[in-house]
């Protein structure tokens, strides 16, 4: 489903960044079964999905502080990046126990 790639970071260092295709991320998200599953089904029921009136994604990206947002020393930033449905109510998006965790690169 995903593609591991070399990348260089600014100190230099070379990490691997997995690269994921965002419609076979959730088609295999679905595939698992659950609540994410669940909720997209009931979208489909809902809703309906067809080439006339498609989903629409919504992909968006964000810099993060992990840690104490406070503090004066910030010592390492990262990009997260979300993925969305428009069709999906928000209400049910906020119950939703789907987390998916990845690696951070430092900025």
């Amino acid at each position: 489903m995903g593609q591991w790639s070399p990348a260089v970071q600014l100190d230099g260092k070379t990490t691997d960044l997995l690269y994921v295709n965002p419609l076979s991320l959730l088609a295999a998200a679905v595939e698992e079964g659950g609540s994410f599953t669940e909720l997209m089904l009931g979208a489909l029921e809902e809703k309906g999905c067809s080439f006339e009136k498609p989903f629409h994604v919504l992909l968006y990206a964000d810099e993060v502080v992990p840690g104490n947002v406070l503090g004066h020393h910030v010592t390492c930033k990262v990009w997260c990046f979300y993925m969305s449905i428009l069709e999906i109510d928000p209400l049910q998006l906020q119950t939703l126990g789907l987390l998916l965790l990845f690696k951070g690169l430092p900025l």
